[in-house]
Formats: C-alpha cells, structure tokens, sequence
C-alpha cells in the first residue's frame, strides 16, 4: 500500500499517492478521530481497541488507514511499526482543496467503511465519506448527544434526521444513559444504534498491594483508611462535592479514620477547591496527588472510590479500574453513570451534588468493613463477568461486522 514515510499536509499526500503506479491498493477501512494523535487521555486506549477490532475483521493492518485532526505531536505512538496509513481530516472545517483531496485518497485506497468516534448527524464530514465510496459509516459516541425531548419536538428531531442526506449509518454509545439522548433526545432510531461498555485489563489492577506501602508512599496515616478519585478537575467531575463531604466528615462528625485521596490534578487546578477546606482539620485529611502513572499500584490499597459528577457522564473507564482494584464504588445517580455499579451490590448511589449524601454513603462503608467488603468482591467479580477488554473488543467486533455485513 502506498503511503508517504512521513506525515505532510493532505495536499502534499494526496500528490504523493494519487501519482501511483499500478493495480489499487486493497483497503477498507478507516478509523478516525476529531482530536490530534496522541491525545491521550481516554482516547488512547479506545484507539487499540478500535484497531483490535477492525484488524480481526479485516485480517491485515496495512489495510486499516487512521485520520487525525493533525499530528503536531507525532503519529500515534501505538501504532508505530503496525502502520503507515495516516490521513489529516477535520469533521466540519477543510477547505475546498483538502475536501477533494480526501475523497481521492478515499477512493484511491478503496476504503469502503468508517469507524468515527464522536460523529454526529450534521458532521460534514459524512457527506466527503459517501463521495470517496466510503459504504458504511459507524459513529462511537462517548458523550450525551442531545437533552431529551418528546412530543412535537422529538418528532420534528426525528424528521430531521431521517432528511439528513449524509450521516453516519449507526451510532454506538457507551452507556444505555447516553443512547436514550440518541432516541430520545435526537431522533436517531433505536435500531441504529447499541450500547457496548467499555472494558479493562483487569490483570492490571487486581493485584493486591500492601496498605501499607500506600501509605508510606503517599505519606498517609497509617490509620486512615483512603477515599480514592481520579479524573479531571473540571466542574461538572463534582471534586468540589468531594471535598465537602470530606471536610463534613472530619469537621464536623471528627472522622480521624479517613483519608482523601484526589488525582488528576494539573499546575494547580487544585487551588479552586482552597476555600473549602483550607484551614481547617480536614486540610490534614485531603491530598490532591497530581497525574500519577502509578495508579494501578495506588488504587488496591485504597478503601473505596467515588465518582460524584453533577453533570453528565458516561461509563467512564476509572470506574472500572477502580472496581477492578476491589474498591466499592461511590457514584452519583446519573444516567450512564449509574450502570457502573449495581446499587447496593457492588457499589452505592448518591444523590447529584448532595455532599451530605456522599458522606452518609461514605461513613456507612467505614463503620461496616464487612458490608464493604462484600462489596469489594462483587465489584471485581462483575468486571471480571462483564467488562473486561477482551469482552468489548469482541463486542465491537460483531457489531462493526454485522453493520457491514
């Protein structure tokens, strides 16, 4: 397959490959996101396996091509001796030029299918795709794609999107919470879409670690137990509710047995949460850890974890990397967010934004060890049934094949 050895602009590509001699590569699929290449965060695992899946369909890598929004920071690192097939695109923003230049590339390499993440109805994008050849187009939604609606509105959304001549041909999402903003917010219809989880390699984190190398590591008392969180700082992520429902617990209810463990936290993002702590006994129980690399070693030692967004959220992965460190779970009553655990089971529900909840919650799990215990056990076993990676590549693999099929 002819492919540039280096990364250059689509017009410099399509130059390259439009000129070359010979039969037409055999190629069908192209896998694309709408951020730069290694991005990282968590896109880079759905990358792997995006490519699993594709790979075991097609049977030949060099037949699998990657579109970027650019690669200012090199190619993708993963992929690095698997394939040279990169193409820069942009869903709703290329110029004339770069519009008649992927769809030569589309047509050049032959690519019938694509795999998108994030593409939406009106994408403009879909329309480049159908003029290359491309036959089947597959969106990967990881976020809400609209607020519901019903009635009038919902039809008219619907109709909306039964006229859209140019759209992807099926959406997949991550959560039954944020397919219903497909169905029931967009219009889109139920049977072009599915719900696959995503999964994690649960070897990774199920080793157990020594409480007390934790603790010393983190410079932690040794008598505390540790309330784990690992994600972004921004608003809707709910560390604010965190904070508060620690500095309720040690202020006010003078828990000396807990610990606050924060992660995620980048060239003090963490400063936004000083008035509601600082000063105070709880500032000796709170510590916000920074980007660790260290986490799969960290989070087995801990106690329990939370996820206490106040905005959307999905089925998102540190949940099931902490429920694979046999951490019971804490999560807000979100749509999407609920299904990571099964309430009372595996982990416990609390109410959106009640800090006075997520403690309740909390305390509940210090004063039973045993009930948390219980839940520890069924948190692995659950991951170890219904989500691990080998589990959602598969999932994805049937789905992409029985769309083009």
């Amino acid at each position: 397959m002819t492919q540039p050895d280096e990364i250059v602009e689509l017009t410099q590509l399509m130059v390259h490959t439009a000129s070359g001699k010979g039969k037409f590569p055999v190629s069908e699929f192209l896998i694309c996101f709408h951020v730069p290449a290694n991005t990282g965060y968590a896109i880079e695992p759905l990358e792997r396996v995006f490519f699993d899946a594709v790979n075991s369909i097609i049977g030949n890598g060099d037949k699998i091509h990657f579109g970027y929004l650019n690669y200012d920071n090199g190619r993708p690192r993963w992929l690095e001796g698997e394939t040279n097939n990169y193409v820069k695109l942009d869903y709703n923003n290329m110029t004339k030029l770069e519009s008649e230049n992927l769809i030569k590339y589309i047509r050049y390499n032959n690519i019938k299918y694509a795999l998108a993440f994030d593409l939406s109805v009106e994408s403009r994008i879909c329309k480049l795709f159908r003029k290359g050849g491309i036959r089947k187009i597959i969106s990967y939604y990881g976020s809400p794609m609209s607020s519901l609606n019903q009635g009038i509105k919902l039809s008219l959304k619907r109709l909306q999107v039964f006229l859209t001549p140019y759209k992807p041909d099926y959406f997949i999402f991550e959560s039954y919470g944020m397919q219903k903003t497909a169905t029931h917010g967009r219009g889109i219809r139920k049977k072009a879409t599915s719900v696959i989880h995503l999964g994690v390699d649960i070897d990774k984190f199920s080793g157990r670690t020594d409480c007390s190398d934790v603790h010393k590591t983190l410079g932690i008392p040794s008598n505390c137990r540790i309330i784990f969180y690992a994600g972004h700082m921004e608003k809707r992520k709910g560390v604010d509710i965190i904070v508060r429902a620690a500095a309720e617990l040690v202020n006010n209810r003078g828990r000396k047995d807990v610990y606050f463990l924060i992660c995620g936290n980048r060239a003090g993002e963490e400063r936004i949460f000083d008035g509601l702590y600082r000063g105070t006994a709880a500032e000796n129980r709170i510590l916000f850890g920074g980007y660790r690399n260290d986490l799969p070693k960290v989070m087995p030692g801990c106690y329990a974890g939370i996820i206490a967004s106040t905005g959307w959220d999905s089925f998102p992965r540190s949940s099931l990397e902490m429920a694979a460190s046999a951490l019971p779970l804490i999560v807000s009553d979100l749509p999407g967010l609920n299904e990571t655990i099964q309430n009372s089971i595996t982990g416990l529900l609390f109410t959106p934004g009640d800090h006075l909840d997520l403690a309740d919650k909390i305390e509940h799990l210090l004063t039973e060890p045993g009930y948390r215990n219980k839940l520890s056990a069924a948190s692995v076993e659950r991951v170890r049934r219904e989500f691990t990676l080998k589990i959602q590549e598969r999932n994805l693999r049937e789905t992409i094949r029985s769309v083009i099929d």
